[in-house]
């Protein structure tokens, strides 16, 4: 089967108000959904996001990867009936087969200030080039279109697991080595963010919309879902009622703290899935295969 994600308009909150959020996905040609192999996903060059000043901006494609996940370590947080047939063998686990979970789609305001090079060696720590120069972009998106149901509390365990490794804890507590204790009250909300959704569904999109100056960053979060009554398109409120926000704002680096979770220091060999999708987005891949 080859799929195509066709990306309409996306948007960047102001306050509490959604100016416009329009994305989709759309298979471009028929075929048997299961089975290694069997899809090729491409995404679409360029978007086009509406900034939060009412102005546009055009991100360009920066890379594509597919987050695959160690059956062992996902098991538990998958359908109970799925019976990851499409587990695939890959250079980066030789011992265990995996599942893919989720394509990761990176765009950026200007792909071409971009370094494109890895920690050294890749994935041993926070001083990676790429991860800072997709952090220094004015806007930058990246976004998940799920490949099968999986229970979001492994995602958000994930993701502390990884901001705290590159020094960044988003928990409450004494963290003497913290590197940024200002932006920690952000992150924490960047997670709490996903407390009341539960599963994400096979065909679901996950938008990470990144905004930058000089002082401040935030990214807005948006759940795009099919369900029976029809698309829903609904933000990710980091923070309750009444007042809330519909992001999470911190220093201009909060949003580089944020992307130490696909980006940063990272255990390949326990996580190597990760490690794939890191790899191919870095070199630039325009579509994935699995």
């Amino acid at each position: 089967m080859t799929a195509k994600r066709n990306v309409k308009n996306a948007s960047i909150m102001s306050g509490a108000v959604l100016l416009a959020v329009m994305f989709g996905y759309q298979a471009v040609s028929g075929g048997n959904l299961e089975g290694p192999g069997r899809q090729v996903w491409k995404d679409e060059p360029t978007i086009t996001v509406k900034l939060s000043n009412g102005q546009e901006a055009v991100l360009k494609h920066v890379g594509i990867g597919m987050r695959a996940g160690t059956p062992g370590t996902w098991k538990n947080y998958l359908d109970p009936k799925d019976t990851l047939s499409d587990a695939m063998t890959y250079p980066e686990s030789p011992n265990e087969a995996l599942v893919p979970v989720y394509a990761l789609s990176q765009y950026a305001l200007e792909p071409e200030k971009l370094d494109r090079r890895d920690a050294d060696p890749p994935g041993s720590s926070y001083n990676s080039p790429f991860l800072h120069s997709i952090g220094a972009q004015r806007n930058s998106l990246i976004r998940f279109t799920l490949v099968r149901q999986f229970d979001v509390d492994i995602f958000t365990a994930g993701a502390r697991i990884k901001m705290a490794a590159n020094g960044f804890p988003a928990v409450e507590g004494d963290f003497p080595n913290d590197m940024a204790p200002e932006d920690r009250k952000a992150r924490i909300q960047f997670l709490n963010a996903y407390m009341k959704i539960g599963w994400f569904d096979k065909g679901d999109t996950i938008d990470f919309i990144f905004e930058r100056n000089e002082n401040r960053s935030r990214v807005t979060q948006i759940h795009h879902a099919v369900r029976s009554g029809g698309k829903v398109d609904r933000i990710l409120y980091p923070t309750e009622a009444p007042g809330r926000m519909a992001y999470p704002e911190g220093s201009a680096h909060f949003i580089t703290q944020i992307y130490t979770i696909w980006y940063g220091k990272n255990n390949d060999g326990a996580d190597p899935g990760m490690s794939i999708a890191r790899k191919t987005i870095i070199k630039g891949d325009q579509s994935i295969k699995f």
